[in-house]
């Protein structure tokens, strides 16, 4: 009677779920910013703290000072706490594990979990991030109701190094050396494998493997004329950046088998990305200090489109005192509204941010809404 009841519930789910549910094209980012993520990810032609290093290290040459930032990041959409506490109180309940499927069919949820450091100093920086834990889950309908699970940890050890090309310092490049250890994991558990309560998730699973790759950076602020019609620009002094990011785009150098003898494949390499963006700082006033940023990011990536490559951001920045100073921001990311608050009280800072992933196909868009939250330690 038990297989009986399994059988009718998942003829169920995929009779009502037929058409409902696209498997996801997500874009995988490695290392996001609470911060620039606020802004709408536009952060290619920024260069005003320990973030250059991740994406583009040419700005690093335009740091005033040397910084130290240690923290923890954690993040997500709301409803994987949602479908999580659903599922565990439908037990091997197949009629009710049935419905909570029902209910949440077509959604795609995330979490994140980061934990590192960066030491930047003007013209160079050390990251070491032991954690980058990425999941996301979709669930759709595959001939029965399926949960798609994808997870990325990556181990990132990487030094960035930048160089001014002329006496002005407007004309930058910098590069990042970087060592990646990678743990990826894909599987697609079905809601027969949920009743089964068989183990879903395991280590041997898991693909890995030690990727070895730079990044590259360039940015330049042009000079703006005194006189003449360019000279408007004054008042939104431009600055433009370019960054190959994962140049090489290699396989494994090495495979550890930590987690089990499987390497990484070329679904989860690290993907060679071209991002092409501009900064326009405006004139300042009282404590604050405005500018709007605009990028093409991520061309070149696997499940890049028009809308996805697309970043708008403003940000606010504001300081009180010496010990206290923060920002606000809104953008666009991926066709999506952007928003983040930042504040710094001595050593200790606080960054929020929501943003949105498109996680649907071409044909069937579909929003993620995320929120994200870091505390960290910053020197």
């Amino acid at each position: 009677m038990r297989k009986i009841s399994i059988l009718i519930s998942m003829a169920a789910v995929f009779i009502s779920s037929q058409g409902m549910a696209a498997q996801s094209e997500y874009l995988h980012q490695p290392v996001i910013s609470t911060r620039v993520m606020g802004m709408g990810g536009a952060f290619t032609a920024v260069a005003d703290d320990y973030n250059a290093a991740f994406y583009n290290p040419a700005g690093l040459a335009r740091l005033e000072e040397g910084q130290l930032n240690m923290g923890i990041q954690v993040g997500g959409s709301p409803a994987i706490l949602s479908l999580y506490s659903d599922i565990n109180g439908a037990g091997s309940n197949s009629t009710a594990l049935t419905n909570v499927l029902l209910n949440h069919l077509g959604e795609h949820d995330g979490s994140r979990v980061g934990l590192g450091g960066v030491w930047a100093r003007p013209s160079w920086a050390v990251v070491f991030m032991p954690i980058d834990l990425t999941a996301e889950l979709d669930l759709r309908s595959a001939g029965i109701a399926t949960i798609g699970l994808q997870a990325y940890q990556d181990t990132l050890l990487q030094f960035s190094k930048a160089w001014n090309l002329n006496d002005q310092k407007s004309f930058n490049i910098g590069i990042s050396p970087k060592l990646v250890y990678r743990g990826y994991f894909e599987k697609d558990i079905s809601a027969i494998d949920l009743l089964q309560n068989t183990t879903l998730v395991q280590a041997s699973d898991a693909q890995e493997g030690l990727l070895v790759d730079t990044d590259f950076g360039a940015m330049y602020t042009p000079e703006v004329p005194k006189s003449g019609f360019l000279s408007f620009l004054k008042y939104a002094k431009p600055t433009f950046g370019f960054a190959v990011r994962n140049l090489i785009d290699g396989g494994v150098a090495a495979n550890f088998h930590l987690f089990g003898k499987q390497s990484v494949n070329n679904t989860a390499k690290l993907e060679r990305r071209f991002d092409f963006g501009s900064r326009w700082d405006l004139p300042e006033f009282w404590v604050f200090k405005p500018k709007f940023m605009f990028d093409v990011r991520d061309v070149g990536a696997r499940y890049v489109s028009t809308a996805k490559a697309l970043h708008f951001g403003a940000e606010l920045g504001w300081k009180a005192f010496k010990w206290l100073e923060g920002s606000y921001a809104l953008g666009f990311s991926e066709g999506y509204l952007t928003a983040g608050i930042s504040g710094e009280m001595s050593i200790f800072r606080i960054d929020l941010a929501t943003y949105a992933e498109e996680v649907g196909t071409s044909s069937a868009p579909r929003q993620s809404r995320r929120y994200m939250a870091k505390l960290s330690l910053d020197f």
